[in-house]
């Protein structure tokens, strides 16, 4: 089922047999090129997001088409239809950019035409070099339901709870390079840990890559934003998780563009 379509279709809109050509609704920068972040969940794309909206040039990247907060935006915008919603948004911005996760970027393929609608885009590619931080942060995230500004303990997670990420993560990764094979693209590859530690290169490397002449807008460093979740002090459970399973951690650092990381799910 394709929640795009369900959405849409249940407030009126009637797609056709051809996919939407979206690619007059766009704003044309004489500079900066629009763009799309492809993201895996817990890689630090809110704060990327925030950090590039401060700099007041290329627009607010948000997640525009999160199934979840869609329908609020949708009426908010007074849009009739996924078009419509769409010149809508990206007229609030000079340069338009969003971020889309893979799964939602399928679902999306199938209502618009990539190739034609987004041919002009640059393309960011988000994730996370530590997967197991990154499946420990999506576990606790999905068991509490609370996914930004984490305070006090985290819930308990268990190794099935943190391999089924893991596998979720890695999946979505792979898939998601095919795409790009197929789509011939070739993406600007960022990951969170470069963002902790150079938040500023992260930024000009963006920025660099949007332009349309190779050349720098003149850029002033944005206000710090919160990093991270947690007071700082060490993961007992995440250490505990590395001590159990480091033969198969190792093995999907080997060979993370091609492992089935299913095997290593544990029985319920």
């Amino acid at each position: 089922m394709n929640p795009y379509r369900t959405f849409f279709e249940a407030e009126g809109e009637r797609f056709g047999r051809r996919p939407l050509d979206l690619s007059s609704v766009f704003p044309a920068h004489p500079d900066l090129r629009n763009y799309m972040i492809v993201i895996a969940g817990r890689c630090g794309s809110t704060w990327l997001g925030r950090m590039l909206e401060d700099l007041r040039l290329v627009g607010a990247p948000g997640e525009y088409f999160n199934t979840q907060g869609l329908p609020a935006l949708y009426r908010k915008r007074e849009a009739k239809g996924l078009e419509d919603y769409v010149r809508k948004t990206a007229a609030l911005h000079p340069v338009f950019g969003f971020q889309i996760n893979p799964a939602r970027l399928f679902h999306l393929e199938d209502l618009v035409d990539f190739r034609k609608s987004f041919a002009g885009f640059a393309m960011i590619d988000l994730r996370r070099r530590d997967f197991v931080a990154q499946a420990f942060s999506f576990a606790r995230a999905s068991k509490s339901g609370n996914w930004h500004n984490v305070e006090g303990p985290p819930p308990e997670v268990t190794d099935r709870d943190v391999w089924s990420m893991i596998h979720h993560i890695i999946q979505n990764e792979q898939q998601i390079d095919k795409w790009y094979a197929l789509q011939k693209r070739s993406p600007l590859r960022l990951v969170y840990e470069d963002i902790l530690a150079d938040r500023d290169s992260v930024i000009l490397r963006i920025l660099f890559h949007l332009s349309r002449n190779g050349t720098l807008p003149a850029y002033t460093s944005p206000p710090q934003r919160q990093k991270r979740n947690g007071d700082g002090a060490p993961d007992t459970a995440l250490l505990g998780f590395l001590q159990r399973n480091m033969d198969q951690i190792e093995q999907v650092h080997q060979d993370r563009a091609r492992i089935n990381t299913a095997k290593f799910i544990p029985a319920a």
